[in-house]
């Protein structure tokens, strides 16, 4: 432990490039580190899903965002920094680029797998007829039917989001039940959830740390949300019917939202059918993790800033190394 924190602040003292290399390293890591002990309590307070959800995808996307503007700023920074005119310099600068290609080409990778399956499922599908394109009219959505006798209902795209409804889910469906179904899906594309989830996923990719956890938090608390937005026309019988039609489903794409979420279904069912009211949300609880949260995002800007405002020059006497 030590040596770790000689090493920290041998990294803070030394010269700027130096300093960059080290903090777009160890800060993300370390902000990794302190969320995961937030986690817990973030998972814990699922009576409150319009809060768990931005806390979630905070928690998330901190470390990611972090590397992104660390490596932004490094690399700005760098251009004009003294380091340059050494190789060690030079080496340094080189570091900080290769990290942050390698980070985002390991997010436009998996970007690119999410989108690609969702395009095939569109393109597998055909524009709504007869009984789907009435009821998606009414409930003011856009959709498209599957040939697929497997029951699912989902949300497919992120800028221009379809419902894509199985020829399996209309037959198991009662107009009432896919409705509600329609309507819950709506609540996710008048929420922008899609656009959401796909910043959050960009974001978590960037680093191979655990945060999957996290992310499972978040679509289940907009899985809630979503309930709640269908509920305001729906029945919670018909939508719990829907929702217990999509039990076995397990052939969904990735890149879609599909109506069972991706866990959850038992304590939805509870929320959807049990008469006792919700117990009342903690402020305290939302107060504390927001705090915490902005805390851990403000210490990982904290070199960041220093380097803007007080930028520290090259100590390094390496000139003989440039001949």
């Amino acid at each position: 432990m030590h040596e770790v924190v000689q090493f920290l602040i041998v990294c803070w003292t030394s010269g700027t490039l130096l300093r960059s290399v080290c903090s777009l390293i160890v800060v993300p890591v370390l902000a990794w580190a302190a969320i995961r002990a937030l986690a817990p309590a973030i998972a814990r307070s699922g009576n409150d899903p319009d809060w768990q959800a931005p806390l979630a995808a905070a928690a998330a996307a901190i470390p990611g965002l972090l590397l992104l503007t660390l490596a932004a700023i490094a690399l700005l920074g760098g251009l004009n920094a003294a380091c340059l005119e050494t190789v060690v310099g030079r080496v340094l600068f080189g570091i900080i680029l290769f990290v942050t290609l390698m980070a985002l080409a390991r997010a436009l990778v998996f970007a690119g797998r999410r989108s690609g399956e969702t395009t095939t499922l569109v393109r597998w599908s055909t524009p709504a007829t007869d009984r789907l394109a009435t009821i998606a009219k009414r409930c003011g959505v856009a959709a498209r039917l599957i040939a697929d006798s497997r029951p699912f209902c989902a949300l497919a795209g992120t800028w221009k989001p379809t419902v894509v409804v199985s020829e399996g889910a209309l037959v198991r469906l009662t107009d009432a039940e896919l409705e509600a179904a329609l309507l819950h899906e709506r609540g996710h594309a008048w929420r922008g959830d899609q656009m959401i989830a796909a910043a959050l996923s960009f974001l978590v990719d960037l680093l191979p740390l655990p945060a999957l956890d996290l992310v499972a938090v978040y679509r289940h608390a907009r899985e809630v949300a979503a309930d709640r937005h269908a509920l305001i026309t729906a029945q919670p019988n018909d939508l719990a019917g829907a929702l217990l039609s999509f039990v076995d489903d397990s052939g969904m794409a990735s890149g879609s939202s599909a109506l069972t979420g991706d866990s959850g279904v038992r304590g939805r069912l509870e929320l959807l059918l049990k008469d006792s009211p919700q117990p009342p949300a903690s402020f305290v609880r939302r107060a504390a993790l927001s705090l915490a949260l902005a805390a851990i995002l403000s210490a990982g800007l904290a070199p960041a800033s220093a380097a803007i405002a007080h930028p520290t020059p090259c100590k390094m006497d390496l000139s003989s190394l440039t001949r």
